[in-house]
């Protein structure tokens, strides 16, 4: 009776440990970003949308499939070397006119 007590015991503690602790993070899915670039445009439709420069010198990109409404954003480094950060779906344009003003206009 006391192993079992014992047992529920760890396991009621082993539970209350936070979610973050017991997930690991799952590595980015990277790759040549021709290579990256062609799999977005041949399995979901999507097509280059925005980019910009990040402060640490790579690349962060775009890509979207009107039609479907899904959406990726991958990181570029100088290297050619891409990693996928965010992807979803349920992706809207919203119209420029709906748009709030550029402060520095």
């Amino acid at each position: 009776m006391i192993r079992c007590g014992a047992a529920v015991l760890a396991w009621i503690l082993l539970g209350a440990l936070p979610v973050r602790a017991q997930i690991l993070p799952a590595p980015l899915p990277c790759g040549r970003h021709e290579e990256i670039r062609r799999l977005l445009a041949e399995r979901f439709g999507e097509r280059p949308q925005a980019l910009g420069l990040q402060g640490n010198g790579q690349l962060l990109e775009l890509f979207v499939s009107a039609e479907r409404g899904t959406w990726t954003v991958v990181s570029v480094s100088p290297q050619g070397e891409g990693c996928i950060l965010a992807a979803g779906r349920a992706w809207q344009e919203i119209p420029r006119s709906a748009r709030a003003p550029d402060p520095e206009a």
